[in-house]
């Protein structure tokens, strides 16, 4: 029976969550870096209120009528779009989509982005002047 309540009471906590810039005051953005802070910050939260399986996509529905599941699969959803900025927003909106997908979506964007960065900042570097010298 108390194991019944638990349940039931973590089952409802993540909908009392009004704001979820309370919890992570980070904005995510393309320009910023801060994609694993961001994502320290929104996993452990989602840990914190029992649905972190939904971005993992551990998660999944029972049937096409789980209406619980979905309710929560777009709960986490709607706070992962509340901690992104408007462009990249914009980038990754799809209809149909759940938290898991937003997640994944977003790993790849990131994770392709440092790469592609990492060498926009090498060749930079490479190519700096001081006068008529180079960095070499």
């Amino acid at each position: 029976m108390v194991g019944e309540e638990s349940s039931s009471s973590n089952n409802q906590k993540p909908y009392g969550v009004l704001n979820i810039k309370t919890y992570i005051p980070l904005i995510l953005d393309l320009n910023e870096l801060n994609y694993d802070a961001w994502k320290e910050l929104f996993e452990t939260r989602c840990r914190c209120f029992g649905v972190r399986d939904f971005l993992t996509g551990e998660s999944k529905p029972t049937s096409d009528k789980d209406e619980e599941w979905f309710k929560l699969d777009s709960l986490v959803k709607t706070w992962l779009y509340g901690t992104l900025t408007q462009p990249l927003l914009t980038m990754i909106l799809t209809k149909n989509s759940t938290s898991h997908t937003v997640w994944t979506s977003l790993e790849t964007l990131f994770r392709d982005n440092k790469d592609a960065m990492a060498i926009e900042l090498d060749n930079e570097l490479r190519s700096i002047t001081l006068g008529d010298l180079t960095i070499a």
